[in-house]
């Protein structure tokens, strides 16, 4: 994604859209336990969205004149295809713009055999491209995981 992209801060109910957002590229806080004052503080100081489900979050959040975005308590795509439509975000994983699922640090491309002793051999044989999370070091492959987010993508893509 390009620079401008918007940059989120997503509450507690919202893990698995936090991991979403993350794989397609956008910079996306989440935190398992978190304060509403830390979430509402992190939107402020750092100019994010903040993406929840709580209604008395999203009022406070409006009240204090940030952006904030009420989430629709609907399917993972119905909720994605929402996103899709109000920021202009057009849902595609690409490893070499997707950010980790897990800590929001970028990855970047490795040389396979570099990662030959941290990963199964099985899957060293099996695939030839790899990625790693700069910061938390997981290493990422496009595997069986890849086809069930693709047909996803293509569930968002005809709800828009």
């Amino acid at each position: 994604m390009e620079k401008s992209s918007p940059k989120f801060v997503v509450d507690s109910m919202l893990g698995r859209l936090a991991r979403w957002l993350r794989l397609v590229g956008l910079d996306t806080l989440y935190f398992k336990i978190v304060s509403d004052e830390e979430l509402l503080e992190r939107t402020r100081s750092e100019n994010r969205f903040l993406l929840t489900r709580d209604k008395k979050l999203h009022q406070q959040a409006i009240r204090e004149e940030l952006n904030s975005v009420l989430i629709p308590a609907s399917s993972n795509s119905e909720v994605l295809a929402f996103l899709s439509k109000t920021f202009n975000i057009q849902f595609d994983i690409d490893p070499s713009s997707s950010r980790c699922p897990l800590c929001n640090g970028k990855i970047t491309s490795v040389e396979k055999e570099s990662i030959r002793s941290k990963i199964p051999s099985s899957t060293f044989t099996r695939y030839d491209q790899f990625w790693q999370c700069i910061q938390c070091r997981k290493i990422y492959w496009i595997g069986k995981h890849y086809e069930s987010m693709r047909k996803i993508i293509e569930e968002i893509g005809s709800s828009i």
